[in-house]
Order: C-alpha cells, then structure tokens, then sequence
C-alpha cells in the first residue's frame, strides 16, 4: 500500500485492489492481537471516562482471545479516485 496521508489520528492508505487493502488490515489486527499490552495503558483515562478500559483482552465462548489491546477501527472504500499530485508535499492524494 501507499501512504497517502494522515488526518488526525488516522492514516488514508491507497491500495491497487481491495484484496490487498483487507489482507493489511486483517495482518494489522491479527498483530495488534499477538502484541503483550500493559495492563495500565488505557486505565487512567478509563476511570477519569467513568469508563470501561479499551485496553483489554476479550476471548470467544471457546476461550481464544479474538480481541487484545486498543481498539483500532479500520474502513475499506473501492471505488476508482481521481489522483491529484499535492504539490506542496509532491506526493499523490486520491479524491472521489
């Protein structure tokens, strides 16, 4: 994939198929999942939330965990863009 840009917090990634585009987030949550989190890293903000930490394991009725960690959301859109060369960074941004 191509990094395309950041906004904020999330990263806009161009792939040349969709197929490509849902194998890399597969492999990203598939290594969020294996990753050893510190028990602590959500909990301060958790209890100033009054909410529950988002850091944390959760597993299936057969005991694998499924979920581990942060939560990170990740969105696939297919469509053909319009590629514009931005010229202040001289890289491709994709619109439509």
């Amino acid at each position: 994939g191509y990094e395309v840009k950041t906004l904020g917090d999330a990263f806009m990634v161009a792939f040349p198929n969709a197929s490509l585009a849902l194998g890399c987030a597969m492999q990203i949550q598939e290594e969020l999942v294996a990753q050893n989190w510190h028990e602590t890293l959500d909990e301060e903000r958790a209890i100033a939330m009054s909410e529950e930490p988002a850091c944390k394991t959760e597993t299936d009725a057969s005991g694998r965990t499924i979920w581990n960690g942060l939560r990170v959301r990740m969105g696939i859109n297919i469509g053909e863009p319009e590629p514009v060369v931005n010229k202040a960074m001289w890289r491709v941004d994709y619109f439509g």
